[in-house]
This record gives structure tokens, sequence and C-alpha cells, in this order.
């Protein structure tokens, strides 16, 4: 309602009174304020991080999720989003002047550092929001991404390794030989590979039981690691075959080092109800030959040597220079 009065130099001549009926608008307004407030209730127990800065990258708004990788229990004005945190991937830190030239980010997979020493694996998206005609908001969905990309590099290790041995299964040492190979003309060195075949590994098995077998490759596996250098390769190929990459070692070096691998396999013992078992290994070694045009090549000749070990009387090292012997 609002009233005015009617009056002249002279004297009041009465009043003029106009009343709206706002009960519409009034309805409507606490219908708003209600939608705020339980859109407020379910931003703030989302797990998802949701934030809001303005233009100066101090906090508007941030729920208890947002709090938690921002490492503070409440905002405290004046809070300014980049000083509390920062926020990079591989190739870049991201600032409050990257965020505000972009219009728009989806999926960002980074790295956020909190200044109480967090550190989080997110998946952040950013909206931009208007406030006014000269006013802008950045909102900022957070997400914690760390089981996620644990359960990643769970799966690419066991899709690359041995589940027993923990070492390299044979489908990832073919990758490594193949990356060696493309390299091994940029040195004169040449990249040599090592074949392990095991000698009386199934009477391990027949006689000493699985558990038995298994005890003894894990104790094999941790002398191979032992014995090559830290930029070798090892792997399990399958059953009781094992491979050894050892790039830019030349063929003596490797000779030398497979002949350790060799004494070391005879001196391992594992103990079982009493009883000692033991194995030896045939060694095949080859080096990487400029027309080798594949893996296959040099594979083939270490798995020539490996038979040829076997043929003289096994527990030996055969060199194969090239195919044929």
């Amino acid at each position: 309602m609002m009233s005015a009065v009617i009056e002249t130099d002279e004297r009041t001549l009465g009043t003029i009174t106009v009343m709206r009926d706002i009960t519409q608008e009034l309805a409507v307004a606490s219908a708003l304020e209600e939608e705020q407030r339980r859109a407020q209730s379910i931003i703030g127990v989302l797990q998802e991080g949701v934030l809001m800065v303005d233009n100066t990258g101090a906090v508007r708004y941030a729920n208890s999720a947002a709090l938690q990788l921002l490492g503070i229990r409440e905002i405290i004005e004046p809070a300014n989003f980049f000083d509390l945190v920062s926020i990079n991937d591989e190739n870049c830190n991201y600032t409050l002047e990257k965020f505000r030239a972009s219009q728009k980010i989806d999926n960002l997979y980074a790295i956020l550092r909190n200044h109480a020493g967090g550190e989080f694996d997110i998946d952040l998206t950013m909206l931009k929001v208007r406030h006014g005609e000269s006013h802008e908001r950045l909102v900022f969905v957070l997400r914690d991404d760390s089981a996620r990309r644990q359960e990643n590099e769970r799966l690419s290790w066991e899709a690359s390794h041995d589940p027993l041995t923990q070492l390299f299964n044979r489908r990832a040492f073919g990758q490594e030989l193949d990356k060696a190979l493309a390299e091994a003309g940029q040195n004169k060195v040449a990249t040599v590979m090592l074949l392990i075949d095991l000698d009386y590994f199934k009477p391990v098995n027949d006689k000493g039981g699985h558990l038995t077998g298994d005890k003894l490759l894990h104790r094999l596996a941790d002398l191979l690691r032992q014995t090559v250098r830290q930029s070798d390769t090892v792997a399990r190929l399958g059953g009781d075959e094992f491979g050894i990459l050892l790039p830019y070692c030349g063929v003596e070096r490797a000779e030398a080092l497979a002949e350790r691998v060799r004494a070391g396999i005879e001196a391992l013992v594992v103990e079982h109800e009493g009883e000692d078992y033991r194995v030896t290994a045939s060694i095949g070694l080859a080096q990487s030959n400029p027309t080798d045009t594949s893996t296959k090549a040099i594979m083939a000749r270490a798995d020539e040597g490996s038979y040829l070990a076997k043929g003289r009387g096994r527990n030996q090292v055969v060199v194969v220079l090239v195919s044929g012997a």
C-alpha cells in the first residue's frame, strides 16, 4: 500500500491511496527461497566439491566437500581460492587468469595441492556464471579422482605384470624389446636378450607341490632383479621361461651377466618337508642385428640358444650371434 497527501498552498484536499495485491509475488518469492535452500542443501551433501569464486578469486561459496579439498573448516573472508590451493597437470599450472580466459573446462584431470599439505588427484569442471551486467562468477566442481586413478594404475599394472613373480609379462617384455630395437641404431653397443629356460622344474612341481614351485619362482625373480642393471628389463615369459633385456650392453658383458645368473640359479635351494629342491637353467643369448625388422628375429635366436644349451647337457649359456648358431 502507498499513500500520498493531496494539498495546495492554502489547504489539504485529501489523500490518495494505492493498494496492490502482492500475495502471488510473496508466494513466488517464498517458493524461490525454498528452492534455493533445497539446492544449497543438496549441493552441501554432494561428494563432489562445489565452490564459486568471483573474478578476483575470492571464494563466495563452498560446500563441505570443497572445504575438505581446500584444507579448511570454513570460509573466513577474505579467502582467495588460488591462495589456498595450486592446480597443476603435466603441462600447466592453472592460475586465476588461465581459468578466466576459458569459457568452460570439462574433465580436467589434475593435481590439487592445498596449503595444509594435502594432495588430491581431481577431475575438475569449470563454468562461468554472469552476476549482474559487469560481474562474473567461476563455478568449480571438483571430484576426488584418486580412487579411479588408483584403479586404472592397478589395471595397467596387472596388464603388464606376471601376478606370481611381479615381473613384467610377455606382452610388456615385447613392448620393451620393440622400443629397444627401435633405438638400437643410436648406439654402437648392441642390445642383448637372454632367454632363460629352467631345467628340471617339472619334478619340483610334481614332487614338492605347486606351492614349492611357486616359492622357487619367487626366489628366482628376486635373484634376477638383484643381478641386472636398473636399466634392464626382466620378465616371466610363461611357465618356467624368463627373459632379460640388456639395452646397450654388448655381448661380452651380457655373457658375463648370464653366467652370474646361471650360477645363481644353480645355487638356489628351496626346502619342503625335509627335502631340498633345485633347478638349473639353459640360457640362450642373442644380440640385436641391424637387419632385424621385428622382435621375432632376436627372440628366435635367443630361443635357439636355449634349445642348444639343453641339447648340450643343460645348465649352460649358449651365444647365438646370427641365425644358425
